[in-house]
């Protein structure tokens, strides 16, 4: 059972071979409100994922060490999937990972996956919330930390995962997300997968001079509570059209006598519990001419 478990989690970052007994999805028959009684474990636990960030009650830090991402490596050749419940990219690296540290982080973490969530509307799409509102898109980024040889060495280590979740509105064409959207019509039903040649991370990601930041949990089944969110103040834009790409992916298989899109894939905030919230803001220092 704790294998299966473990594996469950890994749909957002990893794959673990034959399907779990225990099921869950977006549906009112396994979505997010009957996890907590599915998987008892930790998705009904105390530091749940994700939260609404109240920012007149987050505690600033300052003079931190910023929060450094290597972006250099393009990620070459990802693997984009359908599973039915999330469009995820499993990120693979013959050579130099991009990864993060310093920030507050207790070590350096190596990119694993994305993944992403939207709405039917432009207004709910997100899972974190900002002061009570969604983005149209939020995007994660799943660190493992760097000494870990396995995922699931990661998933029991409490301090194992660090997400750098970022959102996006609509306002823009963005040229390096449509790399990715445009290999989404390989995509489109449940079980589909096809590859990403090349991309270049950077241009994904806004400024990290300034980023929310709490402990947390993976915000799907079994929900283990291992997770450093880091969430930029900062957004990222891309246009109507290619949200609206994304809106044409399915939950279903391509044989499937009734077809559900993907749309709504996303958990409702949960309970802080009293957890701090932290605004860390670093500014760089400004070197005077000689």
């Amino acid at each position: 059972m704790i294998f299966a478990l473990i594996c469950l989690s890994l749909v957002a970052i990893s794959h673990c071979g034959p399907s779990p007994v225990l099921r869950w999805d977006y549906s009112e028959l396994n979505g997010p409100k009957t996890w907590a009684k599915t998987f008892t474990f930790y998705c009904g636990g105390k530091r749940q994922s994700p939260i609404d960030i109240n920012t007149k009650s987050v505690m600033k830090m300052t003079n931190q060490k910023p929060l450094l991402v290597n972006t250099k490596p393009l990620i070459i050749n990802a693997t984009l999937i359908n599973t039915g419940a999330l469009l995820v990219m499993d990120v693979k690296h013959k050579e130099e990972t991009p990864t993060i540290k310093g920030g507050g982080l207790p070590s350096a973490y190596k990119l694993t996956k994305m993944t992403f969530n939207w709405g039917k509307t432009n207004k709910k799409g997100s899972e974190h919330l900002i002061d009570g509102k969604a983005s149209a898109l939020e995007m994660k980024l799943v660190f493992v930390k760097g000494e870990h040889k396995s995922k699931k060495e990661a998933l029991a280590d409490p301090t194992g995962l660090a997400i750098v979740s970022i959102l996006w509105d609509v306002m823009s064409h963005n040229d390096e997300l449509e790399n990715i959207i445009k290999m989404v019509n390989k995509v489109r039903f449940q079980g589909e997968s096809t590859i990403v040649p090349s991309i270049n991370l950077g241009k994904l990601m806004p400024d990290l001079n300034n980023f929310y930041r709490y402990k947390g949990s993976i915000p799907v089944p079994p929900c283990t509570e291992n997770v450093a969110w880091t969430i930029p103040t900062k957004k990222m834009y891309l246009s109507a059209k290619q949200l609206n790409t994304l809106r044409g992916i399915y939950s279903s298989p391509k044989d499937s006598k009734k077809m559900l899109q993907m749309f709504g894939n996303v958990r409702e905030p949960q309970d802080l519990n009293n957890r701090p919230v932290y605004l860390y803001a670093y500014t760089p220092e400004v070197k005077s001419s000689p």
